[in-house]
């Protein structure tokens, strides 16, 4: 008698299994897709970073070259002595 209800109670979890399974895989999947205006949104302020970013990297490069130059007058006047 205790083997029946055990076989029972497992046909039970085992059918509620299938089951749920089936009713799972038949609700549609929600996708969260950005929109293209987002996404362009976003590429517009990628690009105007890109730009702020290539200002700075001419600006350094100004400078690095103004200290090459500085330091060329330095070392020329301590050879000069």
């Amino acid at each position: 008698m205790k083997r029946r209800k055990m076989i029972g109670v497992m046909a039970g979890v085992l059918a509620f299994a299938l089951i749920l399974t089936l009713v799972l895989s038949i609700v549609p999947a929600t996708v969260f897709a950005a929109s293209s205006s987002a996404i362009q949104q976003e590429l517009d302020e990628l690009e105007s970073q890109a730009e702020e970013i290539q200002r700075a990297k001419e600006e350094l490069a100004q400078q690095q070259a103004a200290n090459a130059s500085d330091t060329q007058d330095v070392v020329s006047q301590k050879e000069g002595y």
